[in-house]
């Protein structure tokens, strides 16, 4: 038996037929004006999308203004351009002042710059002559600290937080982005700081120069930054283009440990500090005295520096004593560097069976399996970024459809 077969018909109803010829009136009627609304979107994402590079060149060019590049700061047009056609207009404009905003706090941008109109020197040539020119009080060497934490222009907060070591009156700062300085102190003393800071090719920051004067209340110092960085490009809305001024504070850090009545961990952190500003001895003694105390990585460091005679005398003995309370309390330091002194025999006959068994202890540390796994874990983010990033650059280039009802 064949089966039934329906064959559905279409027909153009009149109300079907009214509701298509009334769209199409609606359409020819607007269409002029949808252009040129599209036209205007088009001019706009083109001009959001040119500023967003020039503010994104701006920060580049600035040593305390990098910042990772996320989709704020991607440095492509297309980008850009395709975001702002799917997103709202007031999101683009966020978007743009927070750009400022930042640019403004690291200095780019300087609300405050000098004008010639004040007196102020006519050029950055000039104003990099007049700091370079600043000249010294009698500097108490004793007066200075062995270094400065600094933070500028709202560095610390994006990662870059300069580490400013003194030598008396001269010094040496670095910043996690590439920036490397020469540092002269003019003064310091009990009431403030007058330090000159001078970049040379190797830095990120090549030609920037700048005088920093604060006054200081304890271990903190506050004040603000005079700089001059000639060359295109350098804070192009300064007064005159190529200077800046903006804000500081510092913090003078703590490398000794005054007694041996600290907490477990504080003498762990100040030995830290003190080997980041290259105070060696300094940091021997904390570390010391947290082993004593039972603190299993001071006791694996503290072996190492006896080992390697860092901060203090060598001594092997010693060396080998700290390694094995540290190995006993599954310290990987401890366990790598009693591995090594039975191998070579240093502090205790040579052992291969025992070297390679502390080998194996170590490459099974749970601090060492748990850096594995958070390796592999970031791998895995990174890979779902990337698969996010492609979602998104997809989305970003679909065109926009009108629909008309």
């Amino acid at each position: 038996m064949r089966p039934h077969r329906c064959r559905v018909t279409r027909r153009s109803t009149p109300v079907a037929h009214m509701r298509s010829k009334t769209a199409a009136v609606l359409f020819i009627a607007f269409a002029p004006a949808l252009l040129q609304a599209s036209a205007r979107a088009q001019d706009f994402c083109a001009d959001y999308a040119k500023h967003a590079i020039q503010q994104i060149q701006l920060m580049m060019s600035h040593p305390n203004c990098r910042v990772t590049p996320v989709m704020r700061w991607q440095p492509n047009f297309q980008t850009h351009y395709n975001g702002c056609r799917i997103s709202p207009t007031a999101l683009m404009k966020h978007e743009e002042n927070e750009r400022e905003k930042w640019l403004t706090a690291c200095g780019a941008i300087a609300p405050a710059a000098v004008s010639n109109a004040s007196g102020g020197p006519a050029d950055a040539n000039a104003a990099l002559s007049a700091l370079l020119a600043t000249p010294a009080d009698n500097v108490d060497t004793s007066a200075v600290p062995v270094g400065l934490v600094m933070c500028e222009a709202g560095g610390c907060e994006q990662g870059n937080t300069g580490t400013w070591i003194l030598r008396g009156a001269n010094g040496i700062a670095r910043w996690p982005k590439g920036q490397v300085a020469k540092l002269t102190v003019l003064r310091f003393d009990a009431t403030g700081i007058l330090i000159r800071r001078e970049d040379p090719p190797n830095s990120t920051s090549p030609g920037f120069v700048a005088v920093y004067e604060g006054t200081r209340q304890g271990d903190r110092i506050d004040g603000k930054v005079h700089s001059a960085w000639p060359g295109p490009g350098h804070f192009p809305n300064g007064k005159p283009p190529g200077t800046a001024d903006y804000q500081f504070y510092a913090t003078i850090p703590h490398t000794t440990c005054a007694s041996v009545d600290n907490g477990l961990d504080e003498p762990v952190e100040i030995a830290q500090t003190a080997v980041k500003f290259k105070q060696q001895t300094a940091a021997f003694a904390c570390f010391l005295i947290a082993a004593r105390q039972g603190n299993p990585l001071a006791k694996g460091v503290v072996s190492v520096m006896y080992r390697d005679g860092i901060g203090t005398d060598p001594n092997a003995e010693q060396a080998f004593h700290w390694a094995q309370l540290g190995a006993q309390q599954q310290d990987y330091n401890s366990e790598l560097t009693l591995s090594q002194m039975y191998e070579t025999g240093i502090g205790t006959p040579p052992d291969a069976d025992k070297a390679k068994y502390w080998q194996d202890r170590a490459q099974k540390n749970p601090v060492v399996l748990q850096a594995q796994a958070q390796a592999q874990a970031q791998a895995n983010m990174q890979k779902m970024a990337l698969m996010g990033m492609a979602a998104l650059v997809e989305a970003m280039s679909t065109p926009d459809v009108i629909v008309l009802r």
